[in-house]
């Protein structure tokens, strides 16, 4: 553990993945359940937003164990399986995981990722223009003394919340804050992409190349990481009026999201795929039907909102690809957000 942490302060995230696979190994031949659970709970965090289904398979078992031994402290801890759920497209799951675990009284360290979940299904799943009390949850017990872990959940719960209800300039402001909150912490690739979608979804070409540009010289750790400079390649190439290039970039992107099981980037990535190439584009026709299918299971009612108008708009594609995708966030957005 004070090796795992040591590593992980100095930034050398490829040392402390190995260091906490070794200790799951050493602690199931040596019986040491609790450092076997401690240790799964550490690769699982980092795995997180870049592995999801990966880092699902790791938490199962330090569940499992944590359950058997009747370790509430843990149970409780290993709660932010609804997150990760999330990111893997386990909607469902992380729903379950919610409802059976979110009380008020745990530790900020295990209520925050479980609140944080629910705003977000709840912002995806159903019209976000109508009131939600998550955000006011978390930012009530997210204090001053809370810790750039706790702020970078809630900004990316924000974010999500803001880009849902199409209020994009309140989703610029939280990825920002998100970026922030990242680098406090050493995680710089999943909010600057953040910061890149939101960048994408206003039809700013200068905010997608400052994302790109912190992107291109993380070194590809998690499988992830090269899905995200791809797609935001593609969004790049697309605005430049670059489309066989874009379409590459969207093809690569959405190949390393599935090898990573990360079906939430996928999503994205189908959705500005679609979105900037077209439904007369082979691509962008598949990156639709592809999107929708997702989104259908995941009962994502906004996603869908946007996907339908995409099929549906029956008019000539105009060559701006910032003009298109201002069409697209028409529907969701109040005429002062446009």
């Amino acid at each position: 553990q004070a090796l795992f942490g040591a590593l992980e302060e100095l930034g050398r995230v490829r040392e402390s993945l190995a260091v906490s696979q070794g200790a799951i190994e050493m602690s199931r031949e040596h019986g040491l359940p609790l450092t076997e659970i401690r240790a799964r709970n550490n690769l699982a965090a980092w795995l997180g937003s870049y592995e999801p289904r990966r880092s699902l398979e790791v938490l199962g078992p330090a569940f499992e164990l944590a359950e058997r031994l009747g370790h509430r402290e843990w149970v409780a801890k290993l709660g932010f399986r609804a997150w990760v759920a999330f990111e893997a497209g386990d909607w469902d799951l992380a729903a379950a995981i919610v409802g059976d675990q979110l009380r008020d009284d745990l530790p900020l360290i295990s209520w925050l990722p479980l609140v944080a979940t629910e705003a977000v299904l709840g912002a995806w799943r159903h019209d976000p223009r109508q009131p939600t009390g998550g955000i006011d949850r978390l930012r009530e017990r997210t204090t001053a003394g809370a810790t750039a872990q706790d702020w970078s959940a809630v900004h990316w719960t924000e974010c999500h919340v803001a880009l849902a209800a199409g209020q994009l300039q309140d989703a610029r402001r939280s990825a920002q804050a998100l970026q922030a909150a990242g680098q406090a912490i050493g995680d710089i690739a999943n909010p600057s992409w953040m910061a890149g979608i939101v960048a994408s979804w206003q039809g700013d070409e200068a905010g997608v190349r400052e994302a790109l540009a912190v992107l291109e010289p993380v070194p590809a750790v998690f499988r992830s990481i090269p899905g995200m400079r791809a797609h935001l390649g593609g969004v790049r190439a697309a605005m430049a009026g670059r489309r066989g290039e874009a379409a590459s970039h969207f093809v690569e992107a959405a190949d390393a999201f599935r090898r990573a099981g990360s079906a939430w980037c996928l999503a994205m990535c189908l959705a500005d795929a679609a979105t900037y190439l077209g439904a007369d584009d082979p691509i962008g026709r598949g990156s639709l039907e592809e999107v929708r299918v997702l989104a259908t299971g995941w009962v994502a009612s906004v996603l869908l909102e946007r996907i339908d108008w995409l099929i549906g708009r029956g008019r000539p594609r105009r060559d701006r690809a910032s003009v298109v995708r201002a069409e697209v966030a028409d529907p969701l957005l109040e005429p002062s957000e446009r």
